[in-house]
């Protein structure tokens, strides 16, 4: 079965100098000492203090594995003739932060597969924060993430994922519509793969230009696997911050992610490359403002390719007061045509999500 209840891990020692999003990456995409391999089969549980600083992603695991009969290949580890490959994150399905996670809190993350199509595997993520002096207990935020197996060979090759047995025929029917309807939705991002962000001279409040930021990043072997390619959770957290700027210069108040759209990898990004993290504000409704993030990469040693779109996605923040409640988000006020038509994309996603959130609250007859 592909479904297993989160039993407690055992608990080892764990370093003090690790954040939330640095653990979901941690859990999936290597262990200290190991291959960055993805497992198939079974549930992985991670846990580890939330501390007063982030950046550091080195850390003592808590892990508690349930094989499943099933499901006894596994991604990274040769058996009956497979090859060894490496787990590459190609997309992060919409997230939403249910609960902030305070400093101090152990975070406790589990991480299963729900699905596997010939080239790629989604897996579900579940983080839960723990008060250590109360015993309560909360889920954070839910996330759903795919990978594709590159060989450890030529890491330009995607291989085939051994199939998986199912308990129900439904988890399979299920599990494919949402694997269409995600490879559809990543091939419509990439009309936007063009999209370069301009600085403007003397911008207007409130303009897109006013707050839109960028950040360059040189990419070191810190940033990157033992094969010389930028974690997913790497990049995931530079395009946060820059989002996190943008929402900031905006409103000019205490800002909060509220949720990530999806978030697309289109490309891979190795080690020694220069990445340029941009952000623009797309759309503001009356306590919530987007912010479209892309991430383009340069290989400016020893490699002839040009620049490329590397990811991309949507960010939502909200705007708090001091005291952390809601504020009103002053509106956007789009100058170009390019702007207006990206003004009424994210309204049409922000109704689409509203509707779909009020659609989910109300009770069933």
């Amino acid at each position: 079965m592909l479904s297993s209840s989160c039993l407690p891990a055992v608990c080892k020692p764990v370093c003090p100098f690790c954040c939330c999003s640095e653990v979901v990456r941690a859990a999936l995409e290597h262990s200290p000492g190991h291959e960055p391999v993805l497992r198939h089969g079974g549930l992985r549980v991670i846990t580890a203090c939330i501390p007063p600083t982030a950046g550091l992603s080195h850390f003592f695991e808590a892990e508690t594995e349930y094989p499943i009969p099933a499901m006894q290949l596994a991604l990274g580890q040769k058996q009956d003739g497979l090859e060894r490959c490496v787990a590459a994150l190609a997309r992060v399905e919409r997230t939403d932060f249910l609960s902030p996670m305070c400093i101090g809190e152990v975070a406790h993350v589990s991480a299963e597969i729900t699905y596997t199509s010939k080239h790629s595997v989604e897996v579900q993520v579940n983080v839960m924060s723990e008060n250590i002096l109360t015993g309560a207990k909360k889920l954070t935020n839910k996330a759903t993430l795919w990978y594709v197996p590159l060989s450890l060979k030529n890491v330009d090759k995607v291989l085939e994922v051994p199939p998986v047995v199912y308990s129900r025929q439904e988890q399979e029917e299920e599990g494919r519509k949402r694997y269409e309807a995600q490879k559809l939705e990543r091939m419509g991002t990439k009309w936007r793969n063009g999209d370069v962000v301009q600085p403007v001279l003397n911008p207007e409040p409130n303009t897109v230009s006013y707050s839109q930021s960028s950040l360059i990043h040189l990419v070191g072997p810190s940033d990157c696997t033992l094969h010389g390619f930028v974690h997913g959770g790497v990049t995931m957290k530079l395009m946060d911050e820059v989002a996190g700027i943008v929402a900031a210069r905006h409103c000019k108040t205490n800002i909060v992610t509220a949720s990530v759209d999806a978030i697309n990898f289109h490309d891979k990004i190795r080690k020694g490359c220069v990445i340029t993290i941009s952000g623009r504000m797309t759309f503001t409704s009356n306590k919530s403002m987007e912010i479209e993030v892309l991430v383009d990469a340069d290989p400016v040693v020893g490699s002839s390719q040009k620049r490329y779109r590397a990811a991309s996605a949507f960010f939502t923040y909200v705007s708090l007061s001091q005291e952390g409640r809601p504020l009103p988000v002053p509106q956007l006020v789009p100058e170009t045509e390019d702007e207006k038509k990206r003004f009424e994309e994210g309204k049409g996603r922000y109704l689409q999500m509203k509707a779909k959130r009020q659609g989910q609250a109300e009770p069933q007859p």
